[in-house]
């Protein structure tokens, strides 16, 4: 977000008790900085907050699941499964805390509900304007 930092996933869990992570690295040292491991299969999208303090993963498992990282801390913010349909791109709106996910004639836009930890889902609907 502000030229700092970039994060790359794991695709094949290798990692700590046979999970996938995911690493912050300081653009300047190139050296990592953070690891956050939980993904059951893989790491196939990432995407920093605006203020850059949160990473937001997209597991490659069954269910696409969203966890929303506090990647200085290596903890989990919120998670939800994202369903069957394949997640290929996400990214945070640039207005507000929103997580956007999209795919194959599929868009999503998530929400962080404090209380559960749970990310809430609202399909993204396509009109005749955005008609695939």
């Amino acid at each position: 977000p502000n030229g700092k930092f970039v994060a790359t996933g794991q695709l094949d869990p290798k990692g700590k008790e046979n999970k996938a992570f995911f690493n912050v690295w300081d653009v300047t040292t190139k050296q990592a900085i953070a690891t956050c491991h939980g993904a059951e299969v893989g790491i196939c999208a990432l995407a920093f907050s605006k203020d850059g303090s949160t990473v937001c993963a997209v597991s490659s498992d069954g269910e696409h699941t969203v966890t929303l990282w506090d990647w200085a801390k290596s903890t989990v913010i919120g998670s939800s499964r994202g369903g069957p349909d394949r997640i290929l791109a996400v990214a945070f709106s640039p207005i507000d805390d929103t997580v956007v996910t999209c795919g194959v004639k599929y868009m999503a836009f998530w929400t962080l509900d404090p209380a559960t930890k749970q990310l809430n889902k609202k399909k993204g609907i396509f009109g005749k304007k955005g008609e695939l």
